[in-house]
């Protein structure tokens, strides 16, 4: 900063309170869409680490308009992407740590990087969030949705499995469908023990069947064991393989 600057009152810097007063303005639910995109450009101008992860929190709220909020979240978007993996991969990994509306983060992320890389900052965050308590459950749905076509990666699958202990219903049925679609032995197995110790949550159990069934999969030698729970129209073939009724 010059001497002039410092003189007449230049831009100082991103301070933690100067940051938070942008961002007041960013998630402001009212008022001129100006204001918010004015806060936008100087976090983007003040290009700190901070600063980036206070962008991030224009996704957490909903402007007035709806056009307005999906124009100005998309252009952020094209900001952030702009700015490189580098310097967005970190605030965003952050952010999905902490805050529920992840859509938008996901989408910024795999733009940022190729579909492996983007894999394996999901499955990060998954390893670090809880499966007992979460005040957010659909956060892990939506990342565990954003990793189905990753599901065959036995990185992906391991880091999934976890959750079908979830105390959530929605989150193990997400699980139950990317691990259906996995292939993947060990975690297929695991699969069927969710399927079994899932009697207290019949709305569980049904996905669950469901999923293995559009997979094609086999309990193999557990035959005794899932047959007495199958919910009406499944059935198991001689090999143990899901099937519906009409399938």
């Amino acid at each position: 900063m010059g001497f002039l600057d410092s003189l007449f009152g230049g831009d100082k810097g991103p301070t933690p309170k100067r940051i938070a007063d942008q961002v007041t303005l960013l998630q402001a639910r009212h008022g001129e869409p100006a204001r918010r995109y004015g806060a936008m450009e100087k976090l983007l101008e003040w290009d700190t680490p901070e600063s980036i992860e206070a962008l991030f929190l224009r996704y957490t709220s909903t402007a007035e308009k709806e056009t307005s909020d999906e124009e100005e979240k998309a252009w952020l978007a094209d900001k952030l992407v702009a700015l490189g993996p580098a310097k967005v991969v970190p605030a965003l990994g952050k952010y999905l740590r902490r805050n529920e509306k992840v859509g938008w983060a996901i989408r910024i992320l795999q733009r940022l990087v190729d579909e492996e890389k983007a894999a394996q900052v999901l499955c990060k965050v998954l390893d670090d969030l809880d499966i007992h308590f979460d005040r957010h459950p659909q956060r892990k749905v939506e990342i565990l949705h954003a990793l189905m076509e990753r599901a065959s990666d036995p990185a992906v699958s391991k880091a999934a499995e976890p959750f079908l202990e979830d105390t959530d219903d929605t989150v193990r049925i997400a699980v139950g469908e990317l691990l259906a679609r996995s292939g993947n032995e060990e975690q297929l197995n695991a699969l069927v023990d969710a399927f079994v110790n899932s009697g207290d949550r019949p709305r569980v159990q049904v996905e669950l069947i469901k999923h293995m069934a559009e997979q094609g999969v086999s309990v193999k030698g557990r035959k005794a064991e899932v047959e007495p729970d199958l919910p009406e129209g499944y059935y198991l073939t001689r090999e143990g393989v899901v099937k519906r009724l009409g399938q």
